[in-house]
């Protein structure tokens, strides 16, 4: 999973900040394995990441929300989306633990151009949601 975002510095936050992060599966209701690298997280416990921005440099209109060619795709990062409404429109298929976690306060982070991404330097799982099985 990669963001796209037209910022090269990310955010502050400023508070906790709630977040959706999708799971593929999860063992005893407290290990969980994410959605696209498979890497173990424990629900509680926060986990760390390197943020690094690479600018993309584009000749069309790819990303119609970024002006003036400023587009930084970010793929390292703890990824999570926004809403629950995305995670119910693009996960809809497929089986997947949707998990409620925190981005810490002082944590850094960038939005996607499109409002519904997170990725984050700093995040926890804090809940499972709901399981879906297809």
């Amino acid at each position: 999973m990669c963001l796209f975002t037209d910022k090269k510095e990310p955010f502050i936050a400023e508070k906790d900040l709630e977040v959706i992060k999708i799971m593929s599966s999860s063992i005893f209701g407290i290990f969980l394995f994410s959605y696209y690298l498979e890497s173990l997280w424990i629900l509680g416990i926060p986990r760390f990441a390197e943020l690094v921005p690479k600018k993309l440099y584009i000749d069309d209109n790819t990303f119609p929300l970024i002006n003036d060619n400023n587009v930084y795709r970010i793929d390292r990062g703890l990824h999570a989306f926004r809403h629950l409404g995305v995670v119910y429109s693009r996960y809809n298929n497929h089986s997947v633990v949707i998990c409620k976690a925190i981005i810490p306060k002082g944590s850094e982070y960038y939005i996607s151009e499109d409002g519904k991404e997170i990725v984050s330097n700093r995040m926890k799982i804090t809940k499972i949601i709901r399981k879906i099985r297809k």
